[in-house]
């Protein structure tokens, strides 16, 4: 029997949690970048990091348009830092 919808999201979250946990128990500072590309690597999307509401791009995957795309998204992201995630769905 394969997989369900449901198990793949959830051994692909699985994954991710173990990434943080290897970058947290490293000793070192997290590598943040480092989380960016497996996330990467398991979507095939590019992926920021937005250091605020404004939408500034703290770090992001090499083919990300970073600021081009989260410029016009930055009422979004203020209303999501606000603790509006209904606005998500918008």
């Amino acid at each position: 029997m394969g997989d369900t919808g449901a198990q793949w999201q959830a051994a692909r979250l699985d994954g991710l949690l173990r990434e943080m946990r290897r970058q947290a128990s490293s000793g070192a500072e997290p590598d943040v970048r480092k989380v960016l590309e497996w996330l990467y690597r398991q979507t095939g999307v590019d992926v920021a990091l937005a250091a605020d509401a404004a939408g500034t791009v703290e770090m992001s995957t090499e083919g990300c348009p970073g600021e081009r795309i989260l410029g016009p998204l930055a009422p979004l992201l203020g209303q999501l830092c606000g603790g509006g995630t209904a606005a998500a769905a918008t």
